[in-house]
């Protein structure tokens, strides 16, 4: 065979078996994607249960407000639950015409280690006064699968460990206030037993 037909055989040849050891890689790797993505969801369900006896006294009235009003706890709503906000997004988009729409997503893990997804829409044109508004809040249990855990493990754990960062500080400054308080009685029962009868 003359040698210009066989560098073009050599070269097809070099391309199906790199093709082929692709096609392998791709399967190894879908393989090992489903299975890091079960072990995700595990884990993620794992802690949320190890969550469960905290959050009485991590919860707290999970507030959202329309965007479009000033930040205020005189405009805040109560979600009907109380939880613990472990993750919160949003995205507000302003229209060259004054109309602005908003889309928020707030996840809460609430009693019994379930979590609940907010979603909530806005829309309303700027102005003095904001005019043509609507705003609409739904609430939907999570059902935590391994391509929720893939997208959430992370924002999940990174919210969770704000949450018990401030409790500790919440802690620490309710303990010391006491302490104070302790103090101050002591000294006045110290001061009593010491003062006459009357």
């Amino acid at each position: 065979m003359p040698a210009r037909t066989q560098a073009p055989l050599k070269v097809f040849d070099t391309y199906l078996r790199a093709l082929k050891r692709v096609v392998n890689l791709s399967n190894e790797v879908a393989l090992l994607e489903e299975g890091v993505s079960v072990r995700e969801a595990e884990a993620l369900e794992r802690i949320l249960e190890h969550m469960a006896p905290l959050l009485p006294t991590l919860a707290r009235p999970v507030s959202v407000r329309e965007p479009w009003l000033e930040v205020h706890p005189e405009n805040d709503r109560a979600y009907r639950h109380e939880g613990l906000v472990v993750r919160r997004s949003f995205e507000q988009i302003q229209g060259n015409d004054g109309f602005v729409t908003h889309h928020g997503k707030v996840l809460i893990l609430v009693e019994g280690a379930h979590l609940i997804e907010l979603t909530t829409s806005g829309a309303w044109r700027e102005g003095p006064p904001v005019t043509d508004a609507t705003w609409t809040i739904e609430a939907t249990p999570v059902r935590v699968s391994p391509d929720f855990a893939q997208d959430h493990l992370r924002p999940i754990l990174s919210g969770i460990m704000d949450a018990l960062r401030e409790a500790l500080t919440r802690g620490r400054s309710d303990r010391d206030a006491l302490k104070r308080r302790l103090g101050l009685l002591g000294e006045i029962d110290s001061l009593l037993a010491k003062a006459p009868r009357p």
